[in-house]
């Protein structure tokens, strides 16, 4: 590809994602909404995460981007050229010509079918259990929302950059509500052993970085296992299935690959990593596994926490795969009523 049409292709990505957020990017509550908002401006103005932010300069730039997204919302989604011309979409086509310049094109449909484009500094790339996993530093072109990890096909994208604005913002949340070092994102910290939050979130994203792929590489055993899954989910885009079956294979993906390799590892940090993201669907699913984390907690018995997980993994397969066939009502019941059963 002669690099000379890269601005040209970073106008095109740009474009797309604008487009994007404008059709996706205001369908978060308000306080999500504002928190990615604001998260967006400092990454846009190269705002380091320690760096203060002008409220007002903020507020007129929120305004400016909504006004602008008034104006593309309608518009159709542009081709990206590099050698050829493609649908921004065919994320493998697009990129081949730049990663030969150390730079990577992702895309992908996320969460009520938003479709997610970036373009980024590629660092590494390395095969490891049949996947071709891509590591990417600095982001050159992204949206609103960022996804640190994705699965397309035999690709995983891990964005370093986006997962390190995840860990940031739970770290700020954590110590908003008082630091306590008895929660699970505590001990996180305990484990790292840093204070300054610059060299603690280089250390958490290394680490993280890892467990992502684990979670990625359950990711691909389960659409081996669950076949016609993706499609299940594409038919109920944006109703209230959707967000339990990513949910339920989000649980299952980890059940089968990132927890037999953190107790194989002895990984404290994995496994208080995990917990430290454990609420909304997932705590409804897998509340039985917060029991035995606390016993683990108080008694270090790796053995009862191993029983746990493969308990879970067999139940939770056993009902991913009997709602596979199931119209949209009785599916989501199903699931629902699993998570109501006693004990």
């Amino acid at each position: 590809m002669d690099m000379s049409r890269h601005t040209a292709v970073r106008e095109n990505i740009h474009r797309n994602c604008l487009i994007s957020d404008a059709r996706y990017g205001r369908n978060d509550t308000l306080c999500v909404y504002l928190l990615k908002m604001r998260e967006f401006f400092r990454w846009e103005q190269g705002l380091d995460f320690d760096d203060p932010i002008d409220s007002e300069a903020l507020g007129e730039w929120v305004q400016a981007r909504e006004a602008l997204w008034d104006e593309v919302e309608e518009q159709h989604f542009e081709p990206v050229c590099t050698d050829d011309c493609h649908p921004p979409l065919e994320a493998q086509a697009i990129s081949a010509p730049l990663e030969a310049h150390g730079l990577l094109y992702g895309a992908g449909v996320g969460r009520q079918g938003q479709p997610h484009f970036f373009l980024a500094e590629l660092e590494a790339h390395f095969e490891d259990e049949g996947l071709h996993y891509y590591i990417t530093g600095r982001e050159l072109e992204r949206g609103l929302t960022v996804l640190p990890a994705m699965l397309q096909e035999n690709r995983v994208y891990i964005r370093r950059a986006a997962l390190r604005q995840m860990l940031f913002e739970r770290l700020d949340e954590w110590r908003f509500n008082g630091s306590r070092p008895d929660q699970p994102m505590g001990r996180l910290v305990a484990s790292v052993g840093e204070q300054d939050t610059h060299a603690l979130l280089e250390a958490m994203t290394e680490r993280e970085a890892r467990l992502l792929m684990w979670h990625e590489q359950g990711e691909a055993r389960m659409d081996r296992r669950l076949a016609g899954w993706p499609e299940r989910v594409n038919d109920c885009l944006g109703r209230p299935l959707e967000r339990w079956l990513r949910a339920l294979k989000d649980l299952l993906a980890d059940l089968e690959y990132y927890w037999p390799q953190a107790l194989a590892a002895d990984d404290d940090y994995a496994i208080h990593a995990w917990f430290a993201n454990f609420k909304g669907v997932r705590l409804a699913l897998a509340g039985d596994l917060k029991a035995a984390y606390a016993r683990w907690l108080s008694d270090g018995d790796r053995a009862a926490l191993r029983q746990t997980l493969q308990a879970q993994r067999d139940e939770w397969l056993q009902l991913a795969e009997a709602v596979l066939p199931l119209a949209e009502a009785e599916a989501l019941e199903k699931i629902q009523a699993a998570c109501r059963r006693p004990g």
